[in-house]
């Protein structure tokens, strides 16, 4: 008994030390992908419904980021958020994506 109580707290920290190895750069791999804004209708920016999420890695530069959706061609101004004062950094000038574009409701 006397052998448990000096043991087990012990044990207990070294688990807490293992278990904190466990989760290193977690934080670092949540965001690959984010939900950013495209603009689809340009006349009426205001308008909620004008706006359509995307999700998207533009990754952080000096750059605005653009997405073009394949086969179609169709180009978009990205926003972090529905706002045209909030355009999206990028290290790329372009982000294609494969598949069909957004569009209003």
């Amino acid at each position: 008994m006397k052998n448990l109580k000096l043991m087990l707290p012990m044990l207990a920290f070294i688990m807490a030390i293992g278990m904190s190895f466990a989760f290193v750069n977690k934080a670092s791999d949540e965001n690959l992908y984010a939900t950013k804004y495209v603009l689809l209708d340009p006349s009426d920016p205001s308008n909620p419904e004008s706006w359509a999420a995307i999700e998207i890695e533009c990754g952080a530069g000096p750059q605005n980021c653009t997405v073009t959706y394949q086969p179609s061609g169709e180009t978009f101004e990205v926003y972090d958020t529905p706002s045209l004062n909030n355009r999206a950094e990028s290290n790329t000038e372009v982000v294609t994506i494969v598949g069909t574009p957004p569009t209003l409701n």
